[in-house]
């Protein structure tokens, strides 16, 4: 049976966990209720195969913030059938406080077989 210390060390690397966890949550949450989406311009689009042969879609976006006059560039990869072009309008979803947190807008193209 364990010592009371060990159960006393246990116990609070599961509260320090739990509060990691909680505030991680909270960020998240809070960026998804208090964010903001703006509208980037795709910038660059490549597609190559991932190592298991995969088309992965790598897309650049830029935007700048009118009040600063600051430029951002925003990168997201993913696999699937998605149709970007460069010149296209994006929307990334941003904390306004900190845009370098963001997410971008990507939206999967579902192909639908036609019947004959």
């Amino acid at each position: 049976m364990p010592d009371a210390q060990t159960i006393a060390i246990l116990f609070f690397i599961a509260l320090l966990v739990a509060i990691f966890v909680a505030v991680k949550v909270y960020r998240w949450s809070r960026f998804n209720i208090f964010g903001q989406d703006i509208p980037a311009i795709i910038s660059s689009v490549s597609i190559e195969r991932d190592m298991s042969g995969k088309h992965v879609q790598h897309i650049e976006a830029r935007w700048t913030n009118p009040n600063t006059n600051k430029p951002y560039v925003f990168r997201s990869s993913n696999s699937g059938r998605y149709l970007y072009h460069q010149g296209e309008v994006i929307f990334v979803h941003i904390d306004p406080k900190n845009p370098e947190r963001y997410k971008m807008k990507l939206q999967l193209i579902t192909v639908h077989p036609h019947k004959r």
